[in-house]
């Protein structure tokens, strides 16, 4: 038993709790708790993992779009090593199961930080190489995984004002952890100096970039785009504003903004895809409440609010919002318009070229905010500009169009930092 198992326990009776009722409250944890405590541990082809692998892990969504980017180079780089990706939540899950084939060998839950659960799985995955997305950092496991003689490099990393304090308040605890990994890939250079002060090895501490710059759009083509149009609803004329990754308090926002833009443009379209699926059935009681005529994509279910054909429709289905972007004419990438959350991936949707609006809280995304303001296709918003704001670009299809191309751009011309985290680790290894 480790110091960190020990703080672990005693942290427990005031983290179990909390994590129980949310568990039976929201519905989280029902899939993922069993498999990070080490119950689903399992190989398709047990032989294949024998000299053992490349362990990349992206904690949630946003983790695995960025490892996306990464992917391919790793498999191009580590031939003879199958490579596993592993996430703690079920949307991350998810996001990792409809990644392209070929992209990894295995998908599977992160273990809990005990060191006892670590082991187990460091037994039967032996990571040679081992790869926390951004700033993922556990001490049993950055233990652990160095005695086993894995090479550690941070990827895509970012410190955020919030963690920076948190982790300086525990940074005798993680200086011993933090000494095992190779090499820190760093988004900034706010996020360089911070890491070289944790680490106290600034020489290990690099800039190289935001991979989620990197990431191909989902690749659309006009055959799906007709084929998601028809699963959607979406007539010919019909105005589409994809409103992706809505947290609690968002849904109001939003679903508020599209009743006057509605009002305005009868032709408007909303398709509203909360983040957590555990929410879908209150969200969908919220778009009731707003007496909009709407529908359920999963089942068909409907309310008509006196509007005749649905002209909201809840996107309650993992997986088809990246693609979703594709046939907007704009959106509105949530996360950003309450406290708490600090934004979301708002690359996805210009790479698509559709121009993007998103809210005052991009606190975790401060990369992406600088990148696409306005001059650059972007265009943040408080809450309560959202529906004029909706209105003057619906109103100028062309001033639409000419942003959305400009925040293209803007992604192309910032790639590269995935293909520089690769070089790093080529470097150290």
């Amino acid at each position: 038993m480790t110091c960190y198992d020990l703080f672990y326990l005693t942290i427990t009776p005031v983290a179990g709790p909390l994590l129980l009722y949310k568990a039976l409250r929201r519905g989280k944890y029902h899939q993922s708790a069993p498999a990070m405590f080490g119950k689903q541990l399992h190989m398709e082809n047990p032989g294949q993992w024998r000299r053992g692998c490349v362990w990349v892990h992206a904690v949630s969504v946003g983790e695995v779009v960025a490892a996306r980017a990464i992917l391919p180079l790793l498999r191009e780089k580590f031939q003879t090593l199958p490579i596993l990706l592993t996430t703690v939540t079920e949307t991350g899950q998810a996001q990792a199961n409809s990644l392209p084939a070929g992209l990894t060998d295995a998908v599977r839950y992160y273990p809990v930080d005990f060191s006892w659960i670590v082991r187990k799985f460091a037994s039967v995955y032996k990571p040679r190489v081992f790869i926390p997305m951004e700033t993922e950092l556990w001490p049993n496991a950055l233990r652990i995984f160095a005695d086993y003689g894995a090479s550690i490099f941070v990827l895509n990393g970012k410190i955020s004002d919030n963690s920076y304090r948190n982790y300086s308040r525990l940074a005798w605890a993680f200086r011993g952890p933090l000494s095992g990994v190779s090499a820190f890939c760093m988004q900034t250079h706010i996020d360089a100096e911070r890491m070289g002060v944790l680490c106290g090895s600034p020489d290990k501490v690099f800039v190289t970039g935001n991979c989620k710059f990197d990431v191909p759009a989902a690749e659309v083509s006009e055959s799906l785009k007709e084929e998601l149009r028809r699963l959607c609803g979406v007539n010919p004329g019909d105005q589409v504003i994809v409103a992706g990754s809505t947290h609690p308090g968002e849904e109001e926002i939003v679903l508020d903004a599209f009743r006057k833009v509605s009002g305005r443009h009868p032709q408007a379209l909303l398709l509203l895809a909360p983040r957590h699926p555990e929410r879908f059935a209150h969200v969908w009681e919220i778009v009731r409440g707003f007496g909009l005529s709407a529908q359920r994509l999963s089942d068909r279910t409907s309310c008509d609010g006196g509007g005749g054909a649905p002209r909201v429709i809840l996107i309650d289905r993992m997986g088809i919002l990246s693609r979703l972007y594709a046939v907007a004419q704009m959106a509105v990438v949530a996360g950003s318009f309450v406290e708490g959350i600090g934004g979301h991936n708002i690359l996805e949707a210009a790479a698509h070229g559709v121009p993007v609006i998103y809210g005052p809280h991009m606190e975790k995304q401060p990369d992406m905010a600088r990148l696409l303001d306005e001059k650059n296709g972007g265009t943040a918003v408080q809450a309560d500009g959202l529906a004029e704001c909706l209105c003057a670009l619906l109103s100028e299809p062309a001033l639409a169009a000419e942003k959305g191309e400009r925040g293209r751009q803007a992604v192309m011309q910032n790639q590269g930092a995935a293909r520089k985290n690769i070089e790093i680790i080529s470097r150290f290894l």
